[in-house]
């Protein structure tokens, strides 16, 4: 298991355990995920953030 950091998608920054193929407080949907941001308090779907950064071609 490993920490990462994830990006919901109101654009909040918080790292949450990532396990490939598993998951044990989200909904697995693909490359994303259905859980809780800590930041806002609500269900998002959130990504890990080096994925948000190659997709939209950011540094």
């Amino acid at each position: 298991m490993a920490r990462v950091v994830v990006q919901c998608s109101q654009g909040h920054l918080f790292s949450t355990v990532w396990v490939p193929f598993a998951s044990f407080k989200a909904v697995r949907l693909g490359r994303s995920r259905y859980q809780r941001c800590p930041e806002c308090g609500r269900f998002r779907l959130v990504r890990k953030a080096s994925d948000r950064t190659t997709r939209n071609g950011d540094p």
